[in-house]
């Protein structure tokens, strides 16, 4: 059986969207099913993905789907789950027209 996580209380979630917000770093809060709660300014700078339109889209769906990547989803869901945990983990984001960009 996982690890079951305790419940979002409005404080906590206060707290991690006013660190999104905050945060001079590409930064993306996600819900468990891996959808957008908040982005940076920074990310959405970053990546060209429009700040006023991230938020409730599914990561997979970001910019022109470029963001859809298995093996990361894979990652992100066994790490939310409890089923793994991840230091850190780096790929290229592919995007039509622009170099590949190294994120983590």
């Amino acid at each position: 059986m996982p690890p079951q996580s305790p419940p979002v209380s409005d404080i906590t979630l206060s707290l991690a969207l006013a660190l999104v917000s905050a945060s001079t770093a590409p930064l993306l809060l996600l819900d468990s099913d891996l959808t957008v709660i908040a982005a940076s300014t920074s990310f959405c700078n970053a990546f060209q993905i429009d700040g006023t339109t991230v938020s409730g889209t599914p990561l997979a769906a970001l910019g022109a789907g470029e963001w859809n990547i298995p093996r990361v989803t894979g990652l992100l869901k066994a790490t939310a789950s409890g089923f793994a945990e991840i230091e850190s983990y780096e790929t290229d984001l592919i995007r039509q027209g622009q170099p590949p960009a190294a994120w983590c």
